[in-house]
């Protein structure tokens, strides 16, 4: 199903959704749609910081990267971290 690009309501309720299912490359390309609409300052300021995030960005990251992050949440010991980083790496 598609939006329509100037709904940004949808965008940002299919974006929510997407992140809450842990999908958040999808998730960021709708928010990132929803704020070309209709922009919103505390929208955005929550994406730069989330898509800032190491648990969320590790699709693309290097074996030694992972590891490093991976070895840094369990030296801290944050499960919701871990937890993000193993979901992120499944295939």
């Amino acid at each position: 199903m598609r939006l329509e690009p100037g709904h940004a309501k949808a965008h940002f309720a299919r974006g929510r959704a997407l992140y809450l299912l842990s999908d958040f490359g999808r998730a960021f390309w709708h928010y990132e749609r929803g704020l070309e609409a209709e922009p919103r300052p505390a929208i955005s300021t929550w994406l730069a910081r989330e898509q800032r995030r190491a648990e969320l960005a590790v699709a693309d990251a290097a074996p030694s990267v992972l590891r490093r992050r991976v070895e840094e949440a369990v030296r801290v010991d944050d499960s919701k971290a871990l937890s993000l980083l193993l979901q992120r790496c499944s295939p």
